[in-house]
């Protein structure tokens, strides 16, 4: 009985093995970066591999369009335009493919406020309440007086999330003003100066401190101040009904289409752009950019942006160390700054990156919700380019094998089980559970184990976001199925339990 056994449990791990290899085996190409890329290879050969590379991993994923761009000691060099901007109508994404760029606007809107530092009429550590003619806080019983400009700017002004769900068609009449939104969205999660804590509402209560400083419009101070002098003659903050015909039709997680929309607040995700407009954006932060003619914002203050203002906690503090004012902050290879920010909402994704020292930058724009791993990909390929081992970013290619491994090995098991559960059925071990005299305690966990997994799954299923499913839908989506099949197992096991064997069988087997 005992070679029986052991003969059982070689051969079942021969199974799973081999399962576990397929299933990795079939969810590469995992695309990893080719082993040639460094930096000895020259622009146009790195771009050649790119011109290949990007269409498979768009199709892989699962990502109807893109447009990247590369920018070389300080210069925007190169930019590629991928699949669709409108899967229905069957437009090509191009050079004037608008993008939602989501978060990007809060680097651009720390420029803004940094112009303001620049001609003295913003101090950086002075509370922000003492700029304000036109609003204040709202008397929810906790502390924001002291709020200072670049504890808003740094994320660490302890302020929550915000709404992140008030989207509007362009153009509705019954979008709410920035002042009556913001008072309703305020709330104070931290004391003021304490830690990092992401807050679209702070980006979103700066664009008050522009309009009252400033005396105009938040869109077209940035537009005038900011965007046009940079170049970005694309971009604006804000969307006319106009405009919104030359945006691409974003896809959420589910590939679902999702049509253009605009929020009340315009500072903390609010800009539309190419990526042409992204690109000069990113070579404006480049130190080659220092003394030329349209990059006016003062070298000082542009240093103070990529100065780290506090540590990143929890699981975006594995990808980057520190934030600046308004920038992610990371370190490549021993001690080599590199800054970035990326920008997602519903149905947008998209990211840009830049060493400032160097002026060597990347811009990445996609209309879908399933573009981290493309991200993942494309930040690795480029690093390496670059001449450095590692990117924060790659740490999620290392999560995605990690989760096809455990994919394979539950999948192993479950084609063992299932196998096992057949064998029993034949053999007639196995009855129906309401015969049973007595439900032992491992009776109840096994069924309470899988009605807790169903729900969590129906739960995860219904969410509108997940992490999880973001930052690696293809190989989360095969996680849930192969939870479902051993859910299915469970029950089935569970509702035909196993009896014991005669002893003369027993005795056989022995």
């Amino acid at each position: 009985m005992l070679r029986v056994r052991e003969g059982l449990f070689l051969l079942k791990s021969i199974v799973v093995l081999v399962v576990c290899a397929g299933v990795v085996g079939w969810a590469a190409p995992l695309h990893p970066s080719s082993t040639h890329l460094n930096s000895d290879l020259p622009l146009h050969e790195f771009v050649n591999y790119w011109e290949a590379r990007i269409p498979r991993l768009l199709e892989d994923l699962r990502i109807p369009g893109a447009a990247v761009a590369l920018v070389v000691a300080g210069e925007p060099v190169w930019y590629g335009y991928y699949g669709l901007a409108d899967q229905d109508a069957g437009i090509a994404v191009g050079e004037e493919t608008l993008f939602q760029v989501g978060s990007i606007a809060k680097s651009v809107t720390s420029w803004g406020v940094l112009t303001l530092v620049d001609t003295g009429q913003v101090q950086l550590d002075r509370p922000i309440a003492q700029y304000w003619s036109t609003w204040s806080w709202p008397a929810t019983g906790q502390t924001t007086s002291s709020v200072t400009t670049r504890q808003l700017l740094s994320h660490t002004a302890g302020l929550g999330l915000g709404a992140i769900d008030q989207r509007y068609v362009p153009g509705d009449p019954n979008i709410p003003d920035l002042r009556t939104a913001l008072t309703a969205d305020v709330q104070s999660k931290a004391a003021p100066g304490q830690s990092f804590s992401y807050s679209n509402t702070g980006f979103n209560v700066l664009e008050i401190l522009v309009e009252d400083v400033t005396g105009r419009d938040f869109a077209d101070f940035m537009q005038a101040e900011v965007l046009n002098p940079l170049g970005m003659e694309g971009a604006s903050f804000g969307l006319s009904p106009a405009r919104a015909q030359q945006l691409a039709r974003g896809y959420d997680s589910r590939h679902e289409s999702v049509g253009a929309y605009v929020y009340p607040e315009s500072a903390s995700g609010g800009l539309f752009a190419t990526v042409e407009d992204i690109a000069r954006f990113t070579a404006a932060g480049s130190a080659q950019a220092a003394n030329r003619p349209w990059r006016w914002l003062q070298r000082e203050s542009l240093e103070q942006l990529y100065e780290p203002q506090a540590p990143i906690p929890g699981v975006y503090g594995m990808v980057f160390s520190h934030y600046g004012l308004g920038h992610f902050l990371e370190y490549l290879g021993d001690s080599q700054l590199a800054v970035s920010h990326g920008g997602q909402g519903y149905g947008w994704m998209n990211h840009f990156h830049l060493v400032p020292e160097t002026g060597e930058g990347v811009v990445i724009l996609t209309n879908s919700q399933r573009s981290w791993p493309l991200f993942a990909h494309l930040l690795t390929d480029w690093s390496r380019w670059l001449g450095y081992e590692s990117i924060g970013m790659g740490v999620l290619l290392t999560a995605q094998t990690v989760v096809w491994i455990v994919v394979g090995l539950l999948l192993g098991l479950l084609v063992w089980g299932t196998a096992s559960l057949l064998a029993d059925l034949r053999g007639r071990h196995r009855k129906w559970f309401w015969r049973l005299r007595t439900y032992p305690l491992v009776w109840w966990l096994r069924v309470s184990f899988a009605v807790l997994v169903l729900l969590g799954l129906l739960w995860a299923n219904n969410q509108p976001y997940l992490l999880m499913t973001a930052i690696l839908p293809t190989a989360s989506h095969w996680l849930a199925v192969v939870l479902l099949g051993w859910v299915t197992l469970l029950l089935i096991e569970s509702v035909l339990p196993k009896t014991k064997m005669p002893r003369a069988s027993a005795a056989a087997d022995e």
